[in-house]
């Protein structure tokens, strides 16, 4: 009979703390930021390019959220030397898990960890030097990436009980490339929406 009563309470606890847990989707543009260190004569050129994550959100308490999200991001960027424009693509897997602090109902504060997985990149150059290309010129080239950790600063702004506006600074913490004391790393800035699919009217205490 304990046993039986056990089973019950552990039920109805985690069912409890499922109607709590919220699903979310998100939409962003990723505005990428290269820094390079020791690259004399190559100029980093900032682009935009596009993420879509998918995450969970759990109350601690009535206003400070538990996130956890995994995410695709298609960073684009590149940089400029004396002959040649460079266009990179940077594709990753995010996973990442943070804070969401609400001192509002309308506004709240992020922060988090991440670890973007480096899945392939995309290298194109185009010759703007006099005459011709050189014949051994390779226009298709490839970046001997990293995976990079990353820290989150996040802002949110609620328009509806569903809908958020988004902001995230995101910080490398490590190099995405690197060739003896030459780096590079991707500093980031994304802005787009959030919808949670069982959002409630307002964050709900743990009991």
């Amino acid at each position: 009979m304990k046993r039986i009563a056990l089973v019950l309470a552990f039920a109805a606890t985690f069912a409890s703390a499922a109607q709590k847990v919220r699903l979310y989707g998100e939409a962003r543009e990723v505005t990428t930021i290269p820094v390079f260190t020791n690259m004399d004569g190559f100029n980093p050129e900032t682009n935009i390019g596009f993420t879509a994550a998918i995450g969970v959100q759990t109350p601690v308490n009535r206003q400070v959220l538990f996130d956890a999200h995994t995410g695709f991001f298609a960073a684009r960027w590149g940089s400029s030397s004396e002959f040649y424009d460079s266009k990179i693509t940077s594709y990753f897997q995010s996973i990442g898990a943070g804070f969401q602090f609400h001192p509002t109902k309308v506004f709240g504060l992020g922060l988090g960890f991440a670890y973007d997985i480096a899945l392939d990149n995309s290298v194109s150059d185009e010759y703007t030097g006099p005459g011709p290309a050189p014949a051994d010129d390779n226009s298709d080239e490839s970046l001997k990436d990293k995976n990079v950790a990353l820290a989150e600063f996040g802002a949110a702004v609620k328009v509806s009980r569903h809908l958020d506006i988004v902001g995230t600074y995101r910080l490398p913490l490590t190099e995405y490339s690197s060739n003896k004391d030459s780096k590079i790393k991707l500093h980031q800035i994304n802005i787009g929406l959030r919808y949670t699919f069982n959002a409630k009217s307002q964050i709900e205490a743990v009991e």
